[in-house]
């Protein structure tokens, strides 16, 4: 079987970060950080995600699982990945790549008996998806791991965002150089403009012709006054020179204007409401708890799947899905709403017999009590058909 049902990410990612964007900026995953709202977005996405609970559990056939807390694959993944890393710092790590380059990686080292025993995270620019002249894929390394033996699909967790392959993910930096580059050069002209002592670019005009002593004089005193430090020094022009504006001010480019349009550009591609990075202009107390239950839904919960379904490919053997084992990552923390609106969730779930007061006590990080495992049953309720069955 011939290689190649994979197209060959390498070149194209080399391709797309070597172009620049309509801006003439260059962009790449490194210097977007530089925008400080891709910088806020990757981390709040990364932050949140690698505190969030973390279990194994043991599924039961009528329903109930149970938390696995001393198997090695929770251990694993929720207290300890690699003698270096805690769970936060590697699932931090690896959420920021996912973020980033749509795709994130670890090497699984096994034991001797062939388990998972560590991951180590390892940068997309240093591996890449291949297929082998059987089809089967396997996993090549590149710049820094250069000359490192390929690894087999079974040692690599891989993670992808979106995909057109289902091996690679799409690279978001290269296909959206535009918007990014468009934020870089924003930020730049603002920067830029402060270095040129806050004021537009001017053109210095006379009728003479300058001599090239004059001219390199002129040209050396302009240069050792630019500066925010040195504003409103005196300058002194001979030969008849006038200033003359060569662009327009900021404020008349509407560039405040463009910047906070380009970031709510770039809030939109990472699906993180405006206010999880601090933009707050049209943002109420009505209207955040409602962008709070976006946030969830629309960018944590997919997340949460896709490293459900990652894990339990990689680290469950087939016996442990089929017994019921299975990944599951807590959501109910970003959820909680006001105390009040908490206590009045439980109390109707508790006494309409759906949740039983230990499983309350459990959502709210409270140890179980003995006794409180009973679901409680309404006096004035019961099931359909009871009565003329009694009678």
């Amino acid at each position: 079987m011939q290689a190649s049902t994979v197209s060959d990410p390498a070149s194209w990612l080399i391709d797309a970060l070597s172009r620049q964007s309509s801006s003439g900026l260059s962009v790449t995953p490194g210097k977007i950080l530089g925008i400080a709202v891709v910088y806020a977005c990757v981390n709040v996405i990364s932050k949140c995600f690698a505190t969030l609970p973390i279990r194994l559990y043991q599924g039961g056939p009528d329903g109930s699982k149970q938390i696995l807390r001393l198997d090695p694959m929770h251990q694993l993944l929720a207290v300890k990945p690699n003698p270096e890393m805690t769970s936060v710092d590697f699932r931090r790590v690896m959420q920021a790549h996912l973020s980033l380059h749509n795709n994130a990686y670890a090497e699984v080292v096994r034991d001797g008996a062939g388990r998972p025993a560590e991951l180590w995270p390892i940068h997309p620019a240093n591996i890449t998806p291949d297929r082998g002249d059987d089809g089967i894929l396997f996993y090549r390394f590149r710049h820094q791991l250069d000359g490192r033996d390929p690894l087999p699909m079974s040692d690599v967790l891989q993670l992808r965002g979106l995909t057109f392959d289902g091996v690679y993910g799409f690279d978001p930096v290269g296909g959206l150089r535009d918007v990014f580059g468009l934020a870089m050069a924003l930020d730049t002209n603002a920067a830029k403009f402060f270095a040129n002592d806050s004021k537009p670019g001017t053109i210095l005009s006379t009728e003479q012709a300058l001599s090239d002593r004059a001219y390199n004089r002129l040209k050396e005193s302009m240069e050792k006054s630019r500066g925010v430090e040195k504003a409103h020094q005196y300058k002194i022009f001979e030969e008849g020179l006038k200033i003359l504006t060569a662009r327009q001010a900021n404020r008349e480019s509407q560039m405040d204007e463009s910047r906070a349009r380009q970031s709510l550009e770039i809030c939109r591609i990472y699906n993180v409401p405006p206010h999880k990075v601090q933009i707050l202009d049209n943002a109420t107390f009505s209207n955040i708890e409602e962008q709070q239950i976006d946030w969830v839904a629309d960018c944590i919960l997919p997340l949460a799947v896709t490293w459900e379904a990652a894990l339990g490919r990689l680290l469950l053997s087939d016996r442990d899905r089929v017994t019921g084992k299975f990944f599951k990552i807590d959501l109910r923390g970003l959820m909680r709403g006001k105390m009040i609106e908490r206590a009045d969730y439980y109390s109707k779930l508790i006494t309409a017999g759906v949740l039983s007061r230990n499983e309350a006590r459990v959502f709210e990080d409270l140890d179980p009590v003995d006794g409180l495992d009973e679901m409680l049953e309404p006096m004035n309720m019961q099931p359909a058909g009871a009565r003329s069955e009694q009678d």
